[in-house]
């Protein structure tokens, strides 16, 4: 299995036509590689590839690895791309610096006394597009 690359140091060329059009628009190349890696793909038929992904659209060439161009998307309610267009938020990763054991005991702990328990929601978003037209 390959190694999995962070979103940002993923490769992709640029080209000076579509970096003048991200400078233009306000787009980072940032959102260029989330499109890629989370967005909804469309194969085009000159065997380009639309990827839309929080209100940006980016067309891409798979053959060279290059940006062609970006645009911010138009569909307006995310409805026609499976995606809203709300800025992913990033988190940074935490590391927990507790021993094995001392995650067992804590866990232990905390099963044997609910009272002490405290909430916490988690909310995940799926912006991939696979669930274009289902229901909740």
């Amino acid at each position: 299995m390959a190694p999995i690359v962070p979103t940002e140091l993923s490769e992709l060329n640029s080209t000076l036509h579509g970096r003048a059009r991200r400078s233009e628009r306000g787009i980072e190349k940032i959102d260029l590689q989330r499109a890629r890696r989370y967005g909804m793909a469309e194969t085009q038929t000159n065997g380009r590839i639309k990827y839309t992904y929080g209100g940006v659209v980016f067309i891409y060439c798979p053959i060279r690895n290059k940006e062609i161009t970006t645009f911010p998307s138009t569909d307006k309610t995310g409805t026609l791309t499976g995606t809203k267009f709300f800025k992913p938020i990033l988190l940074d990763k935490v590391l927990c610096d507790l021993s094995d054991n001392e995650r067992e005991s804590l866990s232990k702990h905390l099963q044997k006394r609910p009272h002490k328990w405290t909430s916490h929601s988690v909310l995940v978003v799926d912006m991939s597009g696979s669930m274009i037209g289902e229901t909740m």
